[in-house]
């Protein structure tokens, strides 16, 4: 199996791609999706990843084939939600089309690094039919 590929099955970032002073990317290949990232912090969240400098024309093909579908702000804007009938937690992130998406985490690196304060308990299955949308999982390699 090509290793980008194992990566994304895990949830796993396949690349952090850095263009001058844009912000860095995470692409999730297979996924087709990208996040633009809001710190340093949060680039580092995830692990182990290929981090790439592109020129201009490099960065804009992989955005064309990848678009960024949220951004990251490590601003305090993302919650950091536990849902009563479930292990793990999530990411509540809004994404560029204006909706709300559940991203579920295996490490207490995202919200650090997001500063998304103390995380908010929440009825399962209410809050699952009030906010049905599913984004990408977030896997450290090493929580």
């Amino acid at each position: 199996m090509k290793l980008s590929k194992f990566f994304a099955i895990l949830g796993l970032s396949t690349s952090l791609v850095t263009f001058s002073s844009l912000p860095a990317i995470a692409v999730f290949e297979r996924r087709r999706e990208s996040f633009a990232l809001g710190c340093p912090e949060i680039r580092d969240a995830w692990g182990v990843t290929n981090r790439r400098d592109v020129s201009s024309g490099e960065f804009n093909r992989i955005l064309n084939e990848n678009p960024v579908v949220a951004d990251l702000p490590c601003d305090g804007s993302i919650q950091h939600i536990k849902l009563s009938d479930e292990g793990p937690h999530l990411l509540w992130i809004r994404h560029r089309n204006g909706k709300l998406y559940r991203h579920y985490i295996n490490s207490t690196k995202f919200p650090n690094a997001l500063r998304s304060g103390q995380v908010q308990y929440n009825d399962g299955p209410s809050f699952r039919a009030t906010y049905p949308d599913r984004g990408n999982d977030f896997k450290a390699i090493n929580p």
